[in-house]
């Protein structure tokens, strides 16, 4: 989905930036592991946690490929994450992405 026309690029530079993006790797992390590493960087070592996230989102115009109609759409924006402690009688402990920080 487009939110606005761009000047066409040639074949070749197509090309190059096809190439581009390809060579960067991603590295897929579980939530489980940014909890732990967030956990351990702040020195928590008592309770059970779990990881928040902030959203936002806001409207923008969006054009179909071909560029010729407009719809409205909603982008959503990652603004930030929180740890967040999970007293024992909520029943969030038996989550697979929720920590007993003791043990770590």
């Amino acid at each position: 989905m487009a939110t606005k026309r761009t000047a066409s690029k040639s074949a070749p530079a197509r090309k190059r930036a096809s190439r581009k993006a390809e060579s960067i790797p991603s590295i897929d992390i579980p939530i489980r592991d940014v909890l732990t590493a967030l956990l351990k960087e702040r020195g928590i070592k008592e309770g059970f946690w779990m990881l928040d996230a902030q959203m936002g989102t806001g409207r923008i115009p969006a054009t179909t490929p071909e560029g010729k109609d407009i719809y409205p759409a909603t982008i959503v924006v990652l603004e930030g994450v929180s740890l967040v402690r999970v007293e024992p009688d909520s029943g969030m402990l038996e989550s697979a992405n929720t920590i007993d920080a003791s043990k770590l």
